[in-house]
């Protein structure tokens, strides 16, 4: 698909910026997917537009690799030497949020975004979820859920609206994914949001998970 085809898909005009892009690409999401509408029909549209979104998208990566200038470069590597090298053998550093947010981010490989995020996780810092958030538009799955691993693990609660929308949006294994980070951390009226979605799904593991959750927000109120 040609990037005119992608912006035409999305029903931008070409050369829209990628937030547009972000926010046409949530709505048509929630307009055609099959889980949404409840008739498998839908699907063929939902496939071309998530294939018009992963099309920008690895674009928009490109184009922000690109953008990088030399020094943020070489942090960048850094931060992929250390996040791959044994916990043992990192001493006491800190952790450097900014190059592996950017790592995680980023254009380069699944698996190397994907230890840059479970990084970010193990290193403590709120301040990851600046970067971590962006992951849950990513186009790839299992960057989604690393990152929604990532907050819970962190008890970010301030991602309780974000967390809520990507359940409302989301396939069955993304919202197993936030039902698990919902139970890490007290979401108060964000985990009611969510719980309350949840037992409504079709999937009677995750009903019986936002029972259980809704239950723990009641012991909390």
């Amino acid at each position: 698909m040609t990037a005119a085809e992608c912006y035409r898909t999305l029903g931008l005009p070409e050369g829209a910026d990628f937030s547009a892009v972000k926010r046409a690409y949530r709505t048509l999401a929630k307009r055609y997917h099959p889980d949404a509408t409840g008739s498998a029909a839908t699907g063929t549209d939902f496939g071309r537009i998530r294939a018009a979104y992963e099309d920008l998208a690895a674009a928009e990566r490109r184009k922000e690799r690109r953008r990088v200038p030399a020094e943020g470069r070489s942090s960048t590597r850094a931060a992929a030497a250390t996040a791959r090298r044994p916990a043992s053998e990192r001493g006491g550093r800190g952790v450097d949020v900014a190059a592996l947010g950017r790592l995680a981010c980023g254009g380069g490989s699944v698996s190397l975004r994907l230890l840059a995020v479970r990084e970010l996780a193990r290193g403590g810092k709120r301040s990851s979820y600046g970067y971590l958030r962006k992951l849950f538009y990513d186009s790839d799955e299992r960057l989604v859920r690393a990152a929604v691993d990532a907050v819970g693990k962190l008890r970010i609660e301030q991602s309780a609206g974000e967390l809520a929308s990507l359940f409302a949006r989301s396939n069955g294994e993304i919202r197993k994914a936030i039902l698990a980070a919902a139970a890490e951390m007290e979401l108060r009226g964000g985990l009611l949001a969510i719980a309350l979605s949840g037992m409504e799904d079709d999937d009677p593991s995750i009903r019986r998970e936002s029972v259980r959750l809704y239950a723990k927000y009641k012991r909390i109120s």
